[in-house]
């Protein structure tokens, strides 16, 4: 009875570490598949980006952001009656460089990606701070770096090409910056 016991339990036991090593072997396969995708998908989108970042991206984005900065800086510097502008708010030629795909969320309703991103490079912005009681005062950012996972929401699906009639753009988690100015 026990050599019967003894025999039943290194049969069923095999069987469930031969499930478990083709559960793992799935398991390689689908990651290494995944990670396939993800490389595939991340260079698709940078070479959309390389493709658009010249001519309607990085203007684009100046754009969008030059009046949101000098909104948020102008209300932190209001108590001293400091204003802020940007004369001039140019990225660079040089597309950001997609890292890597990070993560895929895809939902009835919307589709999430969130990508790694590093942009560093030459950029063309002026801030110029005003006040009536200390005068003007213009910097120049030289040089701009940003490290960090952005997230790209697609939203509101429409049959015809975009696709989507909404974007959401935001960072994950705040981004590492790095900004070289020179006073002017």
């Amino acid at each position: 009875v026990i050599a019967a016991a003894q025999s039943y339990l290194e049969t069923v036991g095999q069987n469930r570490l031969a499930e478990a090593f083709d559960r793992f072997d799935r398991f390689s396969w689908n990651r290494a598949r995944m990670k396939q995708q993800r490389s595939m998908t991340s260079w698709w989108l940078q070479q959309a980006v390389n493709e658009l970042w010249p001519r309607s991206l990085g203007p684009w984005l100046g754009d969008l952001l030059a009046p949101v900065l000098a909104d948020v800086l102008s209300e932190l510097l209001e108590g001293n009656g400091v204003t802020v502008t940007f004369p001039q708010f140019e990225f660079g030629s040089a597309p950001p460089e997609i890292v890597e795909l990070v993560e895929v969320i895809s939902e009835p309703n919307q589709y999430i990606l969130d990508v790694r991103l590093r942009y560093e490079g030459p950029v063309h912005v002026r801030l110029r701070a005003s006040s009536a009681r200390y005068g003007s005062l213009v910097l120049a950012v030289q040089d701009f770096g940003i490290h960090g996972t952005l997230r790209l929401q697609f939203m509101q699906f429409v049959p015809t090409m975009p696709l989507f009639s909404r974007l959401r753009v935001s960072f994950v988690d705040p981004p590492a910056l790095t900004v070289s100015w020179q006073g002017e």
